[in-house]
């Protein structure tokens, strides 16, 4: 299985996925256009680019993206028996960043990496890599999502009325298939792993799936640590001109507190203005509420 560290994109990739941006905030503060910020009810990831992107391999990639495309499907088959499809082309660093979504289950969202040599502008296709150990995290998310399915469906429901009582939204579907190679997710929610006992299954699926999706179906799974498990709740205001509201985001978080049917985790909930970055897919701001550090823990 081959695997690569591109040591910028690898650092910002991590920084996008699992501290809320914080440089890129930085790298757009003082603007609050409509050149940056779209409403969150429009975007559908269309000017997305990664920190270090480069147009000249994006205008590469999208002469070869039928080759591409085959390839990194190609890949997951034979190295992490899933099929996907792939929804993005990102041209970066002496690479194209494909985003991808699993068919079926486990289910999840995450990238891998064809290397462009833009001096010869020819694309690498025998050589389609992972982010180290990002492929196999999100695998981790989804057979979680999988042995917690009627939690997480609870959750969903409870997002669901949430919405309905309150003037908040989700991102749209297209905006988290092309921007965000976040594991098991829905529109309000993405998920990360950082328990062993799950990077142990997702090896195991990885060699055999029919047979550890028998064993999750059966019920002869691995005990979790849930506070080595994290649900990040993303949620925006539908109105376009209004601020995060305390006492939605208090709302939710006792609504979490007190369901005993909701999936086993550390919660982060996080509610944003209506306006999302273009560049990056990210809602979060510097007026963004979010709760505190492990605030939120379901055992």
């Amino acid at each position: 299985m081959m695997r690569i560290t591109y040591s910028l994109l690898s650092i910002e990739l991590s920084l996008i996925l699992l501290t809320g941006c914080s440089f890129i905030k930085v790298f757009e503060e003082g603007s609050q256009g409509d050149d940056l910020y779209a409403s969150v009810q429009e975007y559908t990831g269309e000017g997305f680019y990664l920190p270090n992107s480069s147009k000249e391999i994006t205008e590469i990639a999208n002469k070869h993206k039928e080759e591409i495309t085959k390839a990194v499907e190609d890949f997951f088959i034979s190295n992490y028996k899933t099929p996907v499809t792939v929804h993005n082309l990102v041209g970066a660093q002496d690479g194209v960043s494909v985003f991808v979504e699993s068919k079926g289950e486990p289910h999840f969202y995450t990238l891998a990496i064809v290397p462009v040599y833009i001096t010869e502008e020819k694309v690498h296709l025998k050589e389609v890599r992972s982010l180290e150990g990002k492929i196999e995290e999100a695998i981790a998310t989804g057979l979680y999502g999988m042995i917690n399915k009627d939690q997480f469906k609870e959750l969903n429901r409870y997002l669901s009325e949430v919405q309905g009582s309150y003037p908040v939204t989700g991102k749209r579907i297209e905006a988290i298939q092309k921007t965000s190679p976040n594991g098991f997710g829905k529109s309000e929610y993405y998920t990360t792993s950082l328990d062993e006992t799950l990077d142990e299954l997702a090896i195991q699926y990885i060699q055999d799936p029919i047979k550890t999706k028998e064993l999750i179906e059966k019920g002869n799974i691995p005990k979790v640590d849930p506070e080595k498990f994290i649900i990040t709740i993303q949620l925006f205001m539908e109105d376009k001109s209004a601020a995060p509201n305390q006492e939605i985001l208090d709302s939710i978080v006792s609504g979490i507190k007190n369901n005993s049917k909701l999936p086993r985790g550390v919660y982060s909930i996080i509610l944003n203005d209506n306006r999302i970055s273009k560049r990056t897919g990210v809602g979060e701001k510097n007026n963004s509420l979010i709760t505190t550090e492990d605030s939120i823990i379901l055992r």
